[in-house]
């Protein structure tokens, strides 16, 4: 059974074709987006595959918040165009927001995590 709700279904095709918008416009493939994603895969040591890419196209999945973040700091798009909160119907918008703030919170969360543990590296390495 599938285990996703459609609130997530609903999220998942708006970010895939965010994202296929995206990369239609720079002419990516989508190994062509694993290229470009690889130096920040490594830098905080995260795993997006082409599994999960041809899932993101397809609709299937919405990215984690680790790998949202990634794909929004490889090709340069803001976090809120590429979750396309703006597309929702209006009846859901202020439930929505509530949500989206909450995803922010964590996303900056994310952020201070990854500068915090790239100064503790460099400390390491110094």
């Amino acid at each position: 059974m599938d285990r996703r709700s459609k609130k997530t279904d609903k999220y998942a095709l708006e970010f895939s074709k965010r994202l296929k918008q995206v990369m239609q416009e720079r002419g990516l493939r989508q190994i062509d987006l694993l290229k470009l994603i690889e130096p920040y895969c490594r830098k905080y040591e995260v795993n997006i595959s082409k599994s999960h890419i041809s899932q993101y196209l397809s609709g299937r999945i919405y990215p984690s918040l680790f790998n949202f973040s990634i794909l929004c700091l490889s090709l340069s798009v803001p976090m809120e165009w590429l979750c396309a909160v703006e597309d929702i119907d209006e009846s859901e918008k202020k439930k929505e927001a509530r949500e989206y703030k909450s995803l922010e919170n964590r996303v900056s969360e994310i952020e201070l995590t990854l500068a915090r543990l790239i100064n503790e590296k460099k400390k390491e390495a110094t």
